[in-house]
């Protein structure tokens, strides 16, 4: 019996490194991964051969056809939270310009980061090349998750939190769906969220 397949669809060759890094911490060599990013060529074959494709954006399904949307799975997204040290210094009401390469990942983005205790900063969406561009010039900070070159380049400070990891959630419905063992969860744990003192006494405040 072969190896269960899984396709990663994502929007950037960066994500997508970074999905198959995530994995590979965990199920090792038990699976083959097979990777596309969002300008990549999607060879009909082998999505017909994955047993599960794991797309970093709901939109992303727009290039499926409707009958595998069925067999995709969409990627739930934690924090590095030792990188959010660099927002804990920001002032209450600092105007954050969050840039990122589409609308929904700064809208799923924002909601963690409110839900983790930053709901005292305001988070201005901002995307490249789109019609709706924010008033720059009262912002003098930029947050972003690995796309510095994204960044306007009239904002001097930019706050990179690095590229968002899969979340354990999810990382538990694949192992369920391909029928996989969960393995090396406390290296990822302490890899991603390790006991962070300075972290829970800015959550208590």
């Amino acid at each position: 019996m072969g190896r269960p397949s899984i396709l990663l669809l994502t929007r950037g060759e960066k994500l997508v490194q970074t999905f198959e890094t995530n994995l590979r911490m965990f199920f090792g060599t038990n699976i083959q991964i097979y990777t596309v990013h969002e300008h990549g060529e999607l060879d009909s074959q082998l999505v017909n051969e994955c047993e599960l494709i794991l797309v970093s954006a709901e939109s992303i399904l727009d290039r499926l056809p409707k009958l595998l949307h069925e067999r995709a799975l969409f990627a739930r997204r934690t924090v590095h939270l030792p990188k959010l040290e660099q927002l804990m210094d920001l002032a209450p009401g600092t105007q954050c310009l969050f840039v990122s390469n589409s609308m929904d990942t700064i809208v799923d983005a924002i909601e963690l980061l409110n839900r983790l205790g930053f709901d005292h900063l305001h988070f201005i969406p901002y995307v490249p090349q789109t019609a709706e561009v924010p008033v720059l010039e009262d912002i003098d900070v930029a947050v972003t998750h690995g796309l510095k070159e994204l960044v306007p380049e009239t904002i001097d400070k930019v706050i990179d939190l690095g590229i968002r990891p899969i979340d354990l959630t999810t990382i538990y419905d694949i192992a369920q769906q391909l029928n996989l063992p969960v393995e090396n969860v406390y290296f990822y744990i302490a890899e991603f969220c390790p006991p962070w003192k300075k972290f829970s006494q800015f959550r208590k405040q």
